[in-house]
């Protein structure tokens, strides 16, 4: 789902994503982050396919001991 760079959900969202981690930034690092946010933001989501959803992380591999 694209975002609209100017939705004021994307100035609420960054400002809790930073908020969160403490990160200071100037008003031009600030600024091309509001603007680049909504592309960030699709992209993780290409990330999540829905058919996999509900299936494990990982693969899980039982602890073998090497001699």
């Amino acid at each position: 789902m694209t975002m609209s760079p100017d939705s004021p959900s994307i100035k609420q969202t960054v400002d809790t994503i930073l908020g969160i981690a403490r990160l200071p930034m100037n008003e031009e690092e600030y600024s091309r982050l509001l603007r680049t946010y909504p592309l960030f933001r699709d992209q993780a989501d290409a990330l999540r396919i829905p058919e996999v959803r509900y299936s494990e992380p990982a693969m899980i591999y039982p602890a073998v001991e090497h001699l």
